[in-house]
């Protein structure tokens, strides 16, 4: 195999390996609150809405010394202890 071909082999590999935040918190949805926490540990902020609902949200900060941003991932936990819906923010892809 000549480099042209490994390398673009190689590059194939590393997008299909690839998955935006969204793919990734949707695999969350559906499932218990309880699994949330345990796998993702204690939120920076929790809120609870008029509903009973819950709104959880890690910050994330990524940066080298001179840049810095921050972003966040959001989670609504409904009344009965599943996740409903998510939100994310400024999130790179992994």
């Amino acid at each position: 195999m000549g480099v042209r071909q490994a390398m673009a082999v190689l590059l194939v590999c590393c997008l299909l390996g690839c998955r935006s935040p969204g793919a990734a918190m949707q695999a969350w949805v559906g499932r218990t609150e309880a699994d949330l926490l345990s796998s993702w540990g204690a939120p920076d902020s929790a809120v609870t809405l008029g509903d009973g609902s819950k709104v959880y949200t890690w910050k994330r900060i990524r940066g080298n010394q001179d840049v810095y941003k921050e972003g966040r991932q959001s989670f609504v936990i409904s009344p009965d202890g599943t996740v409903k819906s998510f939100s994310y923010e400024n999130m790179p892809r992994f």
